[in-house]
């Protein structure tokens, strides 16, 4: 099952297989849109499985972890997660900037 379907900028685009527990980035073809060249940026997460996620300011990919995850993953687009935070809830399933700076989650 695919969730996630973001742009960090350029010709990259990122999706989540929350069934196979996977982050992906692949390279979008600018004629025709095909997806190119996957590459994991995270596999095999033990907390909870990837679902819906959003860009911050930096560009950096905030995932939520559903199944029981109960956490947000943090990580650049061109490498492994860097911080966990851990929430109150058990089955995140997306999450989003807001306010004037877009630096409120």
């Amino acid at each position: 099952m695919t969730n996630t379907f973001i742009w960090p900028g350029g010709d990259r685009f990122c999706t989540a297989g929350t069934t196979r527990n996977a982050v992906y980035r692949y390279r979008l073809y600018s004629f025709g849109g095909a997806l190119l060249d996957r590459t994991a940026l995270q596999e095999g997460h033990e907390g909870g499985l990837p679902d819906g996620s959003c860009l911050d300011a930096d560009g950096m990919i905030w995932t939520a972890r559903v199944v029981g995850g109960k956490c947000l993953t943090r990580m650049p687009p061109d490498a492994e997660i860097l911080d966990v935070a851990e929430l109150d809830c058990s089955w995140p399933t997306s999450c989003a900037f807001g306010g004037s700076d877009l630096d409120t989650l």
